[in-house]
């Protein structure tokens, strides 16, 4: 056995075993090319790490009936192909910035004189409490988001995982960190942060903003429980008037052509007037809709509106496209100091009505406003209405899965995997 291990036959033995078997060498060009093709197709469209990607090399040639490598041939060449990848990666992502572009992004990572902290810490630090303040700056944070104006290629088709990869680094590593980059990493980088960060920053704002009309309308349906609660003596008062004047009304004894004037020699018309003013100013309708209590709110909503219908836009499906269209018409009238007529009625429901329409059949603005945040507030909870980036093309994802076999359904060409001979082991 150690004449065997020493000799030269077993080098023979190996060859006449590869061919019964159909085992074939790593380094013929066609296994080559699909496992290269394979692998650069994991890593451009995952985030494996280069142990995955070992062992699913490892598992792709056993399976193809491929001899195996030495392990520091094929970690090198792994090395490589990962390098190869994010190389891509890193151009893809910087194509089409402009020089003015490229300077605000690096401008992001300068801490200014007198200040601990850079623009990049005030831009990914959302926001923390909920009130109008902070929605204001969500939406100034949102704005100098967009300031920006990195827009991704959709030809470029750059897998939203790696992108995504890019901007949670960002989103977390320390400034100094960032700067230590190679310029072609750190620049995709901060792309990539910035294209993924508005997306974000437009959520926190649609979340601030739906937790603050929630609050609003339940603060006007508490305001008002606790104004009945206190008006319920004078209530009582008043219907104890009027079931008098009811109940002398009712009595058949009474001739019809005397009924008045026993009625307020009983209850005097002062009386009886009142008791009538007070019920009907206690009395609410079944489908109150508050609008006493939040008009004393409107300074607060005045606060926020026009900084929100100036940086936010909003899609919705059929069945919230008449909020969409009053909420665009606020975005145009709001600044003005005589409205137009002419807002969407559509929005306005029978609850609604007899607060915004006046007697004239123009529109109260005041009671526009919150009869559209009061839709609006709906139409969110429902996700008939949502937030739309306006001129964003959306990160394109694979269309396909690859399959073990190394060529992707679709695909008759290698494209960007172009093959490179893997060195044999001896």
């Amino acid at each position: 056995m150690l004449a065997y291990r020493a000799g030269e036959q077993r080098w023979l033995h190996r060859t006449e075993i590869r061919r019964s078997y159909g085992y074939v060498e790593i380094t013929e060009r066609q296994v080559g090319f699909r496992l290269t093709r394979w692998l650069y197709a994991l890593c451009w469209t995952g985030t494996d790490r280069p142990s995955v990607l070992f062992e699913r090399a490892v598992t792709w040639m056993v399976t193809h009936k491929v001899l195996l490598p030495g392990c520091s041939t094929l970690e090198r060449y792994i090395a490589r192909l990962r390098s190869r990848v994010e190389e891509r990666l890193w151009r893809s992502l910087s194509r089409g910035i402009s020089g003015e572009q490229q300077e605000k992004l690096e401008n992001l990572l300068v801490v200014p004189a007198g200040s601990r902290t850079s623009p990049l810490d005030r831009v990914r630090t959302g926001p923390v409490m909920v009130n109008s303040r902070s929605l204001v700056l969500a939406l100034v944070r949102l704005s100098s988001v967009r300031e920006l104006g990195i827009r991704l290629p959709a030809a470029a088709r750059i897998p939203a995982t790696r992108v995504a990869a890019l901007a949670r680094y960002a989103g977390t590593a320390k400034v100094g960190a960032i700067l230590r980059l190679p310029h072609p990493r750190r620049l995709a980088t901060l792309v990539a942060f910035a294209h993924c960060l508005e997306a974000s920053a437009q959520d926190d704002v649609l979340e601030v903003l739906e937790t603050i009309l929630r609050e609003l309308f339940g603060d006007a349906i508490k305001a008002d429980r606790k104004a009945r609660l206190r008006s319920l003596r004078d209530l009582d008062q008043a219907a104890a008037t009027l079931a008098g004047a009811c109940q002398m009304l009712l009595d058949t004894g009474l001739p019809d052509g005397e009924l008045r004037t026993r009625l307020f020699e009983k209850i005097p018309r002062t009386t009886l007037t009142q008791a009538l003013e007070g019920v009907q100013s206690l009395i609410r309708p079944a489908d109150n809709v508050y609008y006493r209590e939040l008009d004393a709110k409107y300074r607060t909503v005045r606060c926020f509106l026009p900084a929100l219908v100036e940086n936010i836009r909003f899609g919705a499906n059929a069945a919230g496209e008449p909020v969409v269209a009053a909420f665009d018409w606020l975005r145009v009238h709001m600044g003005r100091k005589k409205p137009g007529n002419d807002a969407p009625r559509e929005v306005v429901g029978n609850s609604w009505r007899r607060h915004v329409l006046r007697d004239d059949d123009t529109v109260h603005f005041h009671a526009y406003i919150f009869c559209v945040l009061d839709e609006l507030h709906t139409a969110l909870r429902r996700r008939d209405v949502f937030g739309r980036q306006a001129g964003v093309m959306p990160i394109r994802a694979p269309a396909y899965s690859m399959a073990p076999s190394g060529k992707p359904p679709g695909r008759s060409s290698a494209g960007p995997w172009d093959y490179r001979p893997i060195p044999s082991r001896r």
